[in-house]
């Protein structure tokens, strides 16, 4: 195993997440299971930042939303990825139980993210690849887009891990795409924001030294 450095005083820190689900927070789920950040000296407390500025999150926040964190970045907010534990969108593209391959889409009606998510984006982008012109329905959640699949409501949804693909094919969802076979860019893991980088380098290290360990117990 890794060893960890230990801070000298117990440490509030936050992890902030878009999602709750395997995919931004494994790694979190282990650290804390396994007693990581206690041992580390560290207090963490997760935070939806959905609907939260950036300008508004508390001081020591991580980001687990690799991907959110690149989008804060070119929109002009100094962000900083300092470990990547998932180098693949987990998202999955499907169809209803009829539907078998992605050129069956065209014309019809997805369920997908909100437009100025990094999901849908990157959904917007491989439609036009696919060269289908399907009709886009954002949706607020992975419930909402898998009931209106399973309803019969819409033709495909864009479902991140929170539904793992047999959960989904279940409801009469039929696997199309997985998003990470089509496109790689850091996803997940911890990223923060310059200031953070720059002034607090001994707690970066302490979190990254976790999130190591609990990689390598995963494995």
């Amino acid at each position: 195993m890794l060893s960890i450095q230990v801070l000298n005083d117990m440490t509030d820190i936050y992890l902030a997440y878009k999602a709750y689900d395997i995919h931004e927070l494994l790694c979190h789920a282990i650290a804390d299971t396994a007693g990581l950040y206690r041992e580390a000296g560290l207090n963490v407390c997760l935070r939806d930042s959905t609907f939260i500025p950036d300008e508004a999150l508390p001081e020591n926040t991580f980001h687990a939303a690799c991907g959110a964190a690149l989008a804060s970045f070119l929109s002009g907010h100094p962000r900083k990825v300092v470990y990547v534990a998932c180098d693949r969108p987990m998202f999955w593209l499907y169809g209803r139980r009829d539907i078998e391959s992605i050129g069956q889409l065209d014309q019809g009606r997805l369920a997908t993210y909100p437009d100025n998510t990094p999901p849908g984006k990157i959904l917007s982008g491989l439609i036009e690849n696919w060269g289908i012109a399907p009709g886009l329905l954002p949706s607020r959640d992975d419930v909402s887009r898998l009931g209106l699949l399973a309803s019969g409501s819409v033709d495909g949804a864009l479902i991140s891990s929170y539904f793992l693909p047999h959960e989904v094919e279940a409801r009469g969802g039929n696997q199309l795409v997985l998003v990470g076979d089509s496109i790689r860019l850091p996803s997940a893991g911890l990223a923060v924001a310059g200031e953070l980088y720059e002034e607090k380098p001994e707690l970066v290290a302490v979190m990254v030294g976790i999130y190591q360990q609990a990689m390598k117990i995963i494995f």
